[in-house]
Protein backbone atom coordinates (compact mmCIF):
# COMPACT_ATOMS: atom_id res chain seq x y z
CA UNK A 1 0.00 0.00 0.00
CA UNK A 2 2.85 2.41 0.76
CA UNK A 3 4.05 2.09 -2.85
CA UNK A 4 0.62 2.02 -4.48
CA UNK A 5 -0.97 5.09 -2.87
CA UNK A 6 1.61 7.58 -4.22
CA UNK A 7 1.36 5.96 -7.67
CA UNK A 8 -2.42 6.33 -7.70
CA UNK A 9 -2.05 9.99 -6.66
CA UNK A 10 0.59 10.63 -9.33
CA UNK A 11 -1.41 8.98 -12.12
CA UNK A 12 -4.54 10.89 -11.05
CA UNK A 13 -2.67 14.19 -11.13
CA UNK A 14 -1.17 13.40 -14.52
CA UNK A 15 -4.58 12.49 -15.94
CA UNK A 16 -5.94 15.86 -14.79
CA UNK A 17 -3.14 17.94 -16.31
CA UNK A 18 -3.97 20.39 -19.09
CA UNK A 19 -0.65 19.57 -20.75
CA UNK A 20 0.32 16.03 -19.70
CA UNK A 21 3.76 14.60 -20.46
CA UNK A 22 4.31 12.70 -23.70
CA UNK A 23 4.53 9.36 -21.87
CA UNK A 24 4.42 7.82 -18.42
CA UNK A 25 7.10 5.22 -17.60
CA UNK A 26 7.16 3.78 -14.10
CA UNK A 27 9.71 1.39 -12.72
CA UNK A 28 8.73 -2.00 -11.43
CA UNK A 29 10.94 -4.95 -10.59
CA UNK A 30 11.80 -8.38 -11.92
CA UNK A 31 10.97 -9.43 -8.34
CA UNK A 32 7.34 -9.34 -9.46
CA UNK A 33 7.97 -12.71 -11.17
CA UNK A 34 9.05 -14.42 -7.95
CA UNK A 35 11.36 -17.41 -8.10
CA UNK A 36 10.34 -18.62 -11.55
CA UNK A 37 12.68 -19.81 -14.29
CA UNK A 38 15.37 -17.47 -15.56
CA UNK A 39 15.47 -15.43 -17.78
CA UNK A 40 12.11 -13.79 -17.31
CA UNK A 41 10.03 -12.62 -20.23
CA UNK A 42 7.09 -10.27 -20.26
CA UNK A 43 4.85 -13.29 -20.93
CA UNK A 44 5.76 -15.06 -17.65
CA UNK A 45 3.07 -15.26 -14.98
CA UNK A 46 3.93 -13.21 -11.90
CA UNK A 47 4.27 -14.95 -8.52
CA UNK A 48 5.65 -12.41 -6.05
CA UNK A 49 7.22 -13.97 -2.96
CA UNK A 50 7.39 -10.97 -0.64
CA UNK A 51 5.57 -7.74 0.17
CA UNK A 52 7.92 -5.58 -1.90
CA UNK A 53 7.37 -7.69 -5.02
CA UNK A 54 3.61 -7.80 -4.43
CA UNK A 55 3.46 -4.02 -4.08
CA UNK A 56 5.43 -3.62 -7.32
CA UNK A 57 3.04 -6.01 -9.07
CA UNK A 58 0.02 -4.11 -7.77
CA UNK A 59 1.50 -0.93 -9.30
CA UNK A 60 2.07 -2.71 -12.62
CA UNK A 61 -1.49 -3.97 -12.66
CA UNK A 62 -2.88 -0.56 -11.68
CA UNK A 63 -1.03 1.19 -14.52
CA UNK A 64 -2.13 -1.47 -17.01
CA UNK A 65 -5.76 -1.13 -15.89
CA UNK A 66 -5.66 2.69 -15.97
CA UNK A 67 -3.82 2.88 -19.29
CA UNK A 68 -6.94 3.09 -21.49
CA UNK A 69 -8.20 6.12 -19.54
CA UNK A 70 -4.92 8.02 -19.43
CA UNK A 71 -4.13 10.89 -21.80
CA UNK A 72 -0.69 9.39 -22.53
CA UNK A 73 0.77 5.93 -23.12
CA UNK A 74 1.78 4.30 -19.82
CA UNK A 75 4.42 1.59 -19.46
CA UNK A 76 5.94 -0.30 -16.56
CA UNK A 77 9.65 -1.04 -16.92
CA UNK A 78 10.49 -4.05 -14.76
CA UNK A 79 14.08 -3.48 -13.73
CA UNK A 80 16.71 -6.05 -13.01
CA UNK A 81 18.81 -5.51 -9.89
CA UNK A 82 20.28 -2.08 -10.61
CA UNK A 83 23.73 -1.11 -9.37
CA UNK A 84 26.16 1.75 -9.86
CA UNK A 85 28.14 4.65 -8.38
CA UNK A 86 27.05 6.20 -5.07
CA UNK A 87 24.70 3.31 -4.31
CA UNK A 88 24.24 2.68 -0.59
CA UNK A 89 26.34 0.02 1.09
CA UNK A 90 23.03 -1.50 2.16
CA UNK A 91 23.16 -3.20 -1.24
CA UNK A 92 25.34 -6.19 -2.08
CA UNK A 93 27.66 -4.91 -4.82
CA UNK A 94 28.78 -1.67 -3.10
CA UNK A 95 29.15 -3.57 0.17
CA UNK A 96 31.26 -6.25 -1.53
CA UNK A 97 33.46 -3.66 -3.20
CA UNK A 98 33.98 -1.70 0.01
CA UNK A 99 34.79 -4.78 2.08
CA UNK A 100 37.22 -6.06 -0.54
CA UNK A 101 38.99 -2.70 -0.82
CA UNK A 102 39.37 -2.62 2.98
CA UNK A 103 40.49 -6.26 3.05
CA UNK A 104 37.61 -7.22 5.32
CA UNK A 105 35.70 -10.48 4.98
CA UNK A 106 32.06 -10.40 4.01
CA UNK A 107 29.40 -13.07 4.28
CA UNK A 108 27.21 -13.46 1.20
CA UNK A 109 24.00 -14.67 2.86
CA UNK A 110 22.50 -16.54 -0.10
CA UNK A 111 25.38 -17.31 -2.49
CA UNK A 112 23.29 -19.59 -4.72
CA UNK A 113 20.65 -16.90 -5.40
CA UNK A 114 20.65 -15.61 -8.96
CA UNK A 115 20.04 -11.98 -9.92
CA UNK A 116 19.97 -10.18 -13.25
CA UNK A 117 22.28 -7.22 -12.62
CA UNK A 118 21.92 -4.05 -14.70
CA UNK A 119 24.22 -1.05 -14.53
CA UNK A 120 22.42 2.19 -13.70
CA UNK A 121 23.39 4.03 -16.91
CA UNK A 122 21.96 1.14 -18.96
CA UNK A 123 18.71 1.44 -16.99
CA UNK A 124 18.55 5.19 -17.66
CA UNK A 125 19.16 4.61 -21.38
CA UNK A 126 16.41 1.98 -21.48
CA UNK A 127 13.92 4.21 -19.66
CA UNK A 128 14.61 7.09 -22.06
CA UNK A 129 14.17 4.79 -25.07
CA UNK A 130 10.88 3.49 -23.68
CA UNK A 131 9.69 7.07 -23.14
CA UNK A 132 10.53 7.94 -26.77
CA UNK A 133 8.20 5.27 -28.18
CA UNK A 134 5.93 4.03 -25.37
CA UNK A 135 3.15 2.93 -27.69
CA UNK A 136 5.47 0.44 -29.40
CA UNK A 137 6.44 -1.61 -26.34
CA UNK A 138 3.22 -2.76 -24.68
CA UNK A 139 2.29 -2.33 -21.03
CA UNK A 140 5.35 -4.05 -19.53
CA UNK A 141 8.99 -4.10 -20.63
CA UNK A 142 11.73 -5.98 -18.82
CA UNK A 143 14.93 -3.98 -18.47
CA UNK A 144 17.51 -6.67 -17.82
CA UNK A 145 20.54 -8.39 -19.30
CA UNK A 146 19.00 -11.85 -19.58
CA UNK A 147 21.91 -13.24 -17.55
CA UNK A 148 21.53 -14.00 -13.85
CA UNK A 149 24.79 -15.04 -12.21
CA UNK A 150 24.85 -16.50 -8.71
CA UNK A 151 25.79 -14.12 -5.94
CA UNK A 152 28.83 -16.37 -5.33
CA UNK A 153 29.95 -15.66 -8.92
CA UNK A 154 29.38 -11.92 -8.43
CA UNK A 155 31.42 -12.01 -5.21
CA UNK A 156 34.25 -13.85 -6.97
CA UNK A 157 34.25 -11.24 -9.78
CA UNK A 158 34.41 -8.37 -7.26
CA UNK A 159 37.21 -10.08 -5.30
CA UNK A 160 39.23 -10.51 -8.50
CA UNK A 161 38.52 -6.98 -9.78
CA UNK A 162 39.61 -5.36 -6.51
CA UNK A 163 42.70 -7.54 -6.10
CA UNK A 164 41.46 -8.78 -2.72
CA UNK A 165 42.63 -12.15 -1.40
CA UNK A 166 40.55 -14.93 -3.02
CA UNK A 167 39.39 -16.40 0.33
CA UNK A 168 37.97 -13.08 1.51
Amino acid sequence: AENLAPLVTLVGAMAAMDAPPRAFVRSGSLAEYGAGPLAFTEAHREEPHNAYAASCLSGTQFVAAARARLPVPAVTARLGLTYGPTQSEDFLIPSLIDHCLRGEPIDVKRPADRRDLVYVSDVVDALLRIAECPGDVGTVVNVATGDAPTMRTVADIVVAATGAPPGL
